[in-house]
């Protein structure tokens, strides 16, 4: 069932990959640069826990994700791990090669999952400087500098129920704070 759904949603993906745009703003066509359909991972096990999608335009990246088995009713964040020159990476690019290929690590988004564990994402970043979200001391707060070439990835990270293992009243802080450990990761590579 759990792989039924993330191909249904990956064939979605793909049939909106074949329209030939993302729509960016106000719903100007932005002809792509390529995109990428990839499966978000758990990083306990391995299974997948979701499929997203990236598009890249001249001036950033669009992300679209659907993920379940998630704690049901969890506030998470998501954190863009970018690596502009992952040319320059030690071996598969991690948080070590922020530094060595000109990375960024910043804030994507946050989302609230359903009752059942299931939850529908999305986040731009755009190139250039970030309008929210750079992590000091985690590579280049200029983020996203190499739209076609850089290797993108993001990590979600679980904050927990609002209201039981933190005050309701505190969800605006938790919604933008890093946390650890990544629960779950997508990797998209340039093309």
């Amino acid at each position: 069932m759990k792989s039924a759904r993330i191909l249904a949603l990956a064939t979605v993906l793909s049939i909106a990959v074949a329209t030939g745009f993302a729509f960016v703003g106000n719903a100007t066509a932005v002809p792509p640069l390529h995109t990428t359909v990839v499966e978000v991972l758990a990083r306990a096990d391995a299974d997948a826990v979701g499929v997203s999608m990236m598009t890249r335009d001249n001036s950033g990246a669009t992300m679209s994700t659907y993920v379940q088995g998630l704690e049901p009713n969890s506030l998470y964040t998501v954190w863009w791990f970018v690596f502009n020159h992952p040319d320059k990476c030690t071996g598969p690019c991690d948080g070590p090669d922020l530094g060595p290929a000109n990375g960024a690590n910043l804030w994507a988004t946050s989302f609230l999952t359903d009752a059942t564990g299931h939850a529908s994402f999305g986040a731009r970043i755009d190139r250039g400087n970030p309008a929210l979200g750079f992590v000091q001391g985690l590579g280049n707060p200029m983020g996203l500098a190499n739209v076609d070439k850089a290797e993108i990835h993001f990590g979600m990270v679980n904050h927990g129920v609002p209201g039981v293992d933190f005050p309701l009243g505190d969800i605006p802080t938790e919604a933008t704070t890093p946390g650890s450990p990544l629960q779950a990761v997508a990797i998209h590579l340039p093309q």
